[in-house]
């Protein structure tokens, strides 16, 4: 929890800073306290916070959702797929 509540860029309230409205109605971006550009982006953020978790991935191999969305599932199972 930690690796991820560190990586958010905090208001002079403590609240998270939205950033962008995602592809869906969902998905929602909110600034970090890191920058990020290709190849070093969200997905690549997503699965470095799997990796702290102890899960065994390798961040830049899953720059696309569809590959880091992938790799997630062999973590576990779906609890909603859309």
């Amino acid at each position: 929890m930690d690796f991820l509540t560190d990586s958010f860029a905090l208001d002079s309230s403590g609240q998270l800073i939205p950033a962008a409205e995602g592809k869906n109605p969902r998905s929602h971006f909110f600034k970090g306290r890191e920058k990020y550009y290709f190849p070093k982006n969200s997905n690549v953020w997503a699965a470095r916070v799997l990796k702290s978790s102890g899960l065994s991935i390798t961040p830049l191999r899953y720059q696309t959702t569809g590959s880091l969305l992938n790799k997630a599932g062999e973590f576990g199972e779906w609890v909603v797929k859309e």
